[in-house]
């Protein structure tokens, strides 16, 4: 980060590629990948958020990147795409606004943190700090049933 940005705060998984460009804090979230699909046929053609950690969990798929998660909806409700994947609460959302839809559960985790400029130890301890505390005082539980539910 070039002093633009203080935090990154996303789906943001940690790779060892961006641990060389910026650092993280705890997790404050942990999901996992997902497919969801049309049909009951193992999917072929399967879209996926382009920079996004899912399309390395496709093996023996044909991928297709998307721009943002709008395309690939629409990619796959037109059956451009066979299936999406992501992050499960995320699929799971765009699921239950449409039938005939459904959901594999893939055993792969995925944590979310707070990206942050690199060296800036001192914003990083007490994001830290703070994402530690909402955990232990059960405030990150109860954001998470308010905006995504259990």
């Amino acid at each position: 980060m070039d002093h633009k940005v203080d935090m990154v705060i996303a789906t943001y998984t940690v790779t060892q590629e961006r641990k060389k460009l910026i650092d993280f804090t705890v997790p404050y979230f942990t999901t996992n990948v997902a497919i969801l699909y049309r049909g009951e046929a193992i999917p072929q053609k399967v879209g996926y958020l382009r920079g996004s950690m899912s399309e390395t969990y496709l093996k023996g798929h044909t991928k297709i990147p998307y721009k943002n998660y709008h395309e690939m909806y629409d990619a796959l409700l037109k059956g451009t795409v066979d299936a999406i994947t992501s992050d499960k609460e995320i699929l799971e959302h765009f699921q239950k606004a449409h039938s005939g839809l459904h959901l594999s559960v893939l055993p792969v985790k995925s944590d979310y943190t707070i990206g942050v400029r690199k060296g800036d130890k001192a914003f990083l301890k007490l994001l830290n700090e703070i994402i530690t505390n909402f955990k232990q005082n059960g405030t990150l539980a109860e954001l998470r049933e308010k905006f995504i539910g259990k």
